[in-house]
């Protein structure tokens, strides 16, 4: 018996809670019955309109009904059990039913991010561990040396006002003194780093007793989930406004990392900076760059601000008026999506009522101008939305703070939001492609959300699985299809926001819109049970596994766009020496047999028995409907 996918509705969402449609056998929009008479999807028909209300194969309207029980035990391209993790999920729902608006602006490059400490806190020092160290280097230097009467008088200063309960204990044994708990500094960090050391500099306590340049911008700390999630938001050129109050390079390395090109993100520290940047991403970096200042000292050290002088300074000093500008700028033309910021600094909030007095973001319940990945908001945060949005935060404050808060922390939001990325640009492409009409569009973008309902699944409770599937599997398909080198790492189908995807000349150039359309058959066919996608083994990168679903058969498919992205194929051993059956799909092109020689390589591989080539032309030439075309696939690589 044939139904359409619960996963995935006309307007784009993927029903984040898919086993249990599964085993309902229930349309998942009003609760009817796959043997009820059609109109009991009533309900269901209005919301898609009749466009999306063909009959299936077996006469049902294509209403959301599930499959059989069998779907809720099937495991998906990332080889998990359907369903994901119950925050992955929670993040994914939240999306798609409370924050669309959050989406469709994410995916038209229309968010800017603001990032904070939380997004860094499992990859860089711990700051209650740099402050200790800031107290032990002041308690060793007391001991001996030059200034040790001021180092002392330093280090009670802060037990003193911080720690009264150390003052003792460290007046006891000053040699061997160690603090209990210095847990309570956390709150203060700002005052600890600024006190003064006798006549020595302001930034003393900083810049060598925390030796802040080499804690934070350490040539060997990794980037994090978040920060690799972010490079590939960056990567797919949704992504082009980063404001930063960290001081780690995490983000940047993730984004060099991921895509091998060092040029891709612009780092913004001082107003130079803006002049010699490639422009087409940038992170500003308004409490400094350890990264920068480790390595271009005399030009970065002193834009690092962390004492609680250099915080206050920030608001009213010339010399950051370009950076308070820029953020102020950005602020009011774009709305905010906060992750890992708290904003207790008064210098961030500031920047938030400054860029309100002018031109302030009213209140929309379905648009909020700012949302925080928390699971509530701060009393910090709180002040941000009261000051920002002014007259109708009296009028809406309840609302206003529920509203804003996005429910979970930045990791399950920023891998929900590449999924939808992925998804609404596929479907913006194969809106590009002219080669079938309407009706078989429609059923192919159908497909397309099959696939993304798949990936979704396979997430589970742990957001590194979707970056293993997207940084690899999936960007190997992508690679092979347009012919690169691996060398590249991660290429985007287009390297830009989902609204400029009409105006991009790289779209027919490429051919990307005929790869999101074979997307869209894989997952025709994966939801109408003809067979099952998964990622292929890394001995055949690339390519992609169909599984017949009732013998069990696979296939490897590699889909090309013409004859030069093909010779890859044709040369690699899989191909010429592998016992696995294989087929080829060419998107563009079919090269003509002549060309190839019957003694090389190529064509002792294209010989074997168990080797097919076909193209789309082929498959969807005379073609009304994604079952025709997905019936000539079966036929061609014998599925």
């Amino acid at each position: 018996m044939t139904h359409a996918d619960p996963s995935a509705t006309a307007d784009g969402r993927i029903i984040a809670d898919l086993p249990n449609c599964a085993r309902s056998l229930r349309c998942v929009k009003c609760g009817g019955d796959p043997h009820d008479d059609p109109a009991t999807c009533g309900r269901f028909k209005r919301t898609l309109g009749t466009t999306w209300l063909k009959g299936c194969s077996t006469g049902h309207v294509r209403c959301g009904i599930s499959a059989a029980p069998g779907d809720a035990d099937r495991v998906s391209l990332g080889q998990r059990r359907l369903g994901g993790g119950p925050v992955f999920r929670k993040a994914l729902r939240s999306l798609q039913q409370e924050h669309a608006a959050l989406v469709g602006d994410v995916v038209d490059g229309r968010r800017f991010f603001w990032l904070g400490s939380g997004i860094s806190r499992d990859q860089v020092p711990d700051l209650v561990a740099v402050i200790e160290r800031v107290l032990l280097f002041l308690r060793d230097r007391a001991q001996a040396g030059p200034d040790n009467v001021q180092h002392r008088a330093a280090l009670l200063q802060i037990l003193d006002e911080h720690l009264p309960a150390e003052v003792d204990r460290y007046r006891a044994d000053e040699a061997c003194w160690v603090p209990v708990d210095v847990e309570p500094l956390r709150q203060v960090y700002s005052e600890v780093l600024g006190v003064r050391v006798g006549d020595l500099p302001g930034d003393y306590l900083l810049m060598t007793a925390a030796d802040l340049p080499n804690t934070y911008g350490a040539s060997d700390l990794k980037p994090g989930i978040a920060h690799r999630l972010l490079a590939i938001l960056i990567a797919e050129g949704v992504l082009k406004e980063i404001a930063s109050g960290n001081w780690d390079g995490l983000v940047e390395a993730a984004v060099e990392e991921l895509t091998g090109l060092a040029g891709l993100l612009d780092v913004y520290v001082s107003a130079e900076d803006v002049r010699e940047g490639n422009s087409f991403a940038q992170i500003a970096k308004f409490h400094g760059c350890a990264v920068m200042a480790r390595t271009h000292p005399g030009n970065y050290a002193d834009k690092i601000i962390a004492t609680r002088a250099q915080i206050s300074r920030f608001d009213n000093n010339a010399a950051f008026e370009h950076m308070r500008s820029a953020l102020k700028e950005r602020t009011t033309k774009y709305r905010s999506l906060i992750l890992g910021l708290s904003i207790q600094d008064t210098d961030l909030l500031a920047v938030f009522t400054r860029a309100a007095e002018n031109h302030p973001w009213p209140w929309e319940k379905g648009h909020p101008a700012y949302v925080f990945a928390e699971r509530q908001i701060l009393s910090s945060q709180r002040d941000v939305l009261e000051n920002s949005y002014g007259a109708d935060y009296d009028q809406h404050h309840s609302d206003i703070v529920a509203r804003s808060a996005f429910g979970t922390y930045a990791a399950p939001l920023l891998a929900s939001l590449v999924i939808e990325v992925l998804l609404h640009k596929l479907l913006a492409l194969l809106a590009q492609q002219t080669a079938v009409d309407l009706v078989l569009e429609a059923d192919l973008a159908i497909g397309v959300r099959r696939v993304a309902a798949l990936v979704s699944a396979s997430v589970g409770d742990d957001e590194q699985t979707l970056l293993t599937f997207v940084t690899g599997p999936y960007a190997a398909f992508v690679r092979q299809y347009l012919g690169l080198d691996a060398s590249l790492r991660y290429v985007p189908m287009v390297r830009a926001p989902r609204s400029q995807i009409p105006l991009d000349p790289t779209v027919t150039v490429t051919g990307v819109e005929l790869l999101a359309a074979c997307v869209g058959l894989l997952g025709w066919g994966d939801l109408q049970r003809r067979w099952r996608i998964r990622s292929s083994s890394a001995d055949v990168p690339g390519s992609l596994q169909l599984v017949q679903c009732k013998t069990g058969r696979v296939t490897h498919l590699a889909i090309v766009r013409g004859a030069r992205e093909a010779d890859a194929v044709l040369a690699s051993e899989a191909w010429s020496l592998g016992a696995d059956r294989m087929a080829m799909l060419y998107m563009h092109e079919r090269p003509q047999p002549a060309t190839r020689s019957l003694t090389s390589k190529l064509g002792r591989g294209r010989r074997l028995p168990n080797r097919v080539e076909t193209c789309w032309t082929d498959l969807t030439t005379h073609s009304l409907t994604a079952d025709e075309v997905a019936g000539r696939l079966q036929a061609e690589v014998g599925l």
